[in-house]
């Protein structure tokens, strides 16, 4: 790397914001208003620090639709990425920072449960337009019990084949006992993943969001969502 490439980035992180921003792309890609709402700052305030950060090549972009996503570059090979990890490595912990990361994971727990809602109100749509198509010889109630949607939030315990262990911990009301329970999920080939493009890449201790139906007295997942976590 040159130095004036050196300074550049050098003088691009050194801004509370820009490291802020980082830090948060580091876990998650986001709009710009999605950052906004994260850092307390307006949008000109926060497009401003994008746009620097992109002219040093810290930060890219994407659309998707009408949105545009930023986020960090993962090829670990170009070198004038390798100078902002390490400097973010040596800054990773900083209270400020933690408290931006508590806010993304309630971030993306909303948008989780939002595409749920949307996603039960189109099974609802789905099975009550089925229930009519099939009317004779179905009986379309419980057909549409059977295919309700739920869902949990817990971590990977182990993944064979299509099965996936996850826990699941809870709280008695009364007492405040921690429950933990391990349950099997089945993968379905058709279901919507986050962050991962098969299931054969989840380990152990990952955090994830899963929707599913029961079928049959099986938990056939639907939708899977993986936490990004700070390497």
């Amino acid at each position: 790397m040159e130095i004036k490439k050196a300074r550049q980035i050098l003088k691009s992180l050194a801004d509370d914001t820009r490291l802020r921003i980082v830090n948060l792309l580091e876990k998650q890609e986001l709009t710009v208003n999605e950052l906004c709402l994260l850092l307390d700052k307006k949008q000109p305030n926060v497009s401003k620090h994008l746009t620097r950060l992109r002219l040093t090549e810290i930060v890219r972009d994407r659309r998707s639709g009408n949105k545009v996503f930023y986020f960090i570059p993962k090829t670990a090979g170009e070198k004038h990425n390798r100078l902002p990890k390490a400097i973010m490595k040596e800054l990773s912990g900083m209270e400020r920072f933690k408290r931006d990361e508590m806010r993304l994971k309630e971030l993306i727990k909303k948008k989780t449960r939002q595409r749920r809602e949307i996603m039960k109100k189109l099974l609802v749509a789905c099975v009550a337009i089925t229930a009519v198509i099939l009317s004779f010889g179905m009986n379309g109630a419980s057909f549409a019990q059977e295919t309700d949607s739920d869902w949990v939030y817990g971590e990977i315990v182990s993944v064979s084949g299509n099965r996936i262990t996850v826990s699941e911990t809870e709280y008695n009301e009364d007492t405040g006992e921690k429950i933990e329970t391990e349950t099997i999920y089945a993968a379905n080939p058709d279901m919507e993943t986050e962050n991962i493009t098969s299931i054969q890449e989840l380990k152990g201790g990952e955090t994830v969001d899963i929707e599913y139906v029961e079928v049959d007295g099986k938990k056939q997942i639907t939708y899977l969502y993986v936490y990004i976590e700070e390497e």
